[in-house]
């Protein structure tokens, strides 16, 4: 029963701190590189024993926080699967070409092409 409390309210708390970073995500990235950065959570809580090393402690709860973490990056990575397969069927990229340019001849060397996704969708970056 204790432990069911602390973790409802853990989760509170980790719920309000994404909440807030969200919000913030615009000042501590610099625009237009919101779309490759996000923040990931976890969090896990310790029952000490006399019967378990510490350390062994230490490193299992944070696997555990590292786990509920990596779910979110899991979402993430699974959207952007689902996103890219949507706008290959779809053929709905745009492809940009920048050219290398010789700096003592000012001549075009070569092309590099870019692929971007649609306004506003984790593939236009």
């Amino acid at each position: 029963m204790i432990l069911s409390y602390f973790f409802h309210h853990l989760n509170d708390v980790k719920s309000r701190i994404e909440n807030y970073i969200k919000i913030q995500k615009a000042n501590l990235i610099s625009r237009g590189l919101e779309y490759q950065f996000d923040f990931y959570y976890g969090f896990s809580l310790i029952n000490i024993s006399r019967e378990i090393k510490f350390e062994r402690l230490i490193h299992q709860n944070l696997k555990n926080a590292m786990m509920m973490a990596y779910d979110k990056e899991s979402e993430v990575s699974i959207s952007l699967q689902s996103e890219l397969k949507e706008c290959i069927q779809n053929d709905d990229f745009d492809v940009y070409f920048q050219p290398f340019i010789d700096l003592e001849t000012l001549g075009i060397t070569g092309y590099e092409a870019l692929a971007r996704g649609p306004q506003n969708s984790l593939l236009n970056i």
